[in-house]
């Protein structure tokens, strides 16, 4: 509300992400207390199996009930939901992967911001190379869903997308 308000820093709705794992209760808050305002989705992978690795919460909330609710949520003219896809290689970078995603989200009010993993000490995983990434994109591209590769931010101080956790938990 005071993102909001004129009192306040007086943002529109559209230039306001909320970002979630997909906690359906918070999500039913959302769209009651802040309608309007943009949602991203951490999806990070279509397969519930995988998604159960990266996001422990799917195993409560999973990824077809918190489609389905999306689903049914009004949205604005301008209004759309942004899904988050951290590319990890060798897990959830490959072709069938990209085709599964494409074919979930085929013809929703949707774009894909395509992360590629950043890693940090300690991590099992890598991210997969440039090419790569490239070639998942093309597939998304052919399901007509508008798709951004994202480079990495503060990559260099730990601090990008899935980082500062890893930062805390050395402490």
């Amino acid at each position: 509300e005071i993102f909001l308000s004129q009192h306040g820093t007086s943002i529109g709705v559209q230039k306001i992400t909320i970002s979630t794992a997909g906690y359906i209760p918070g999500l039913k808050r959302w769209s009651r207390e802040i309608p309007g305002v943009n949602l991203a989705l951490s999806l990070h992978s279509p397969f519930e199996e995988k998604r159960n690795e990266l996001i422990p919460i799917n195993k409560k909330y999973p990824l077809d009930e918190v489609l389905a609710y999306i689903d049914e949520i009004p949205l604005n003219k301008k209004q759309f939901v942004t899904y988050e896809y951290i590319l990890i290689n060798d897990f959830n970078d490959s072709a069938s992967d990209a085709e599964k995603l494409g074919t979930m989200l085929a013809g929703k009010s949707a774009y894909i911001n395509l992360i590629p993993f950043n890693p940090f000490p300690g991590s099992r995983y890598t991210p997969p190379d440039f090419d790569k990434v490239e070639k998942f994109k093309e597939v998304l591209d052919a399901f007509k869903i508008p798709t951004l590769i994202r480079g990495a931010k503060g990559d260099d101080v730990l601090a990008a997308c899935g980082q500062l956790n890893s930062a805390a938990m050395r402490r």
